[in-house]
């Protein structure tokens, strides 16, 4: 491809992931996106109108029928309307690993971690490889591939290796 060609199409996706979907897609996929693209501004129109409930609902279902970090951005706007901080928190570090995040979303999102982060726990445990860990009834096995987040609140912790 060539260097005119591959910034055309880098311009194009930059243009779409600012209305929140991303624009890498196969032809048969165009129905899916052009469906995702009504429902999420759907979704956004909702949380404005302050049904976050609903707007969930529907920006849920957009991300389901074509995955753009944006819109997990934008789920994850809505959770922490609703007070779902540690899911918020999930979904926004999520959307932040995709490079195709829109860089106004990805600094909002930034910003919003760092809010949610104050009452929030970020747990890392480290020990042998396979070991089993259960926290708060949630099973893990090490390594993990990043710290975990939690309530701020006492936990319990166990862990068994085998053999």
């Amino acid at each position: 491809m060539s260097p005119e060609i591959r910034a055309a199409a880098d311009e194009q996706r930059a243009a779409a992931e600012s209305v929140g979907l991303a624009t890498i897609e196969a032809p048969k996929k165009r129905g899916h996106k052009k469906a995702a693209e009504t429902t999420f501004h759907e979704g956004v129109r909702l949380h404005q109108q302050g049904k976050n409930d609903e707007a969930l609902v529907k920006l849920k279902k957009a991300y389901e029928t074509y995955p753009s970090p944006n819109t997990l951005g934008g789920i994850a706007r809505v959770e922490q309307a609703l007070g779902r901080s540690l899911d918020a928190l999930r979904h926004y570090r999520e959307a932040l690993r995709n490079p195709l995040m829109h860089p106004e979303n990805a600094e909002h999102a930034r910003a919003a971690i760092k809010e949610l982060e104050r009452d929030l726990a970020r747990v890392d445990v480290k020990g042998p490889k396979g070991l089993a860990v259960t926290i708060d009834g949630v099973e893990h096995v090490l390594p993990l591939a990043e710290p975990i987040d939690l309530k701020a609140q006492t936990l319990e912790l166990s862990g068994t290796l085998a053999g």
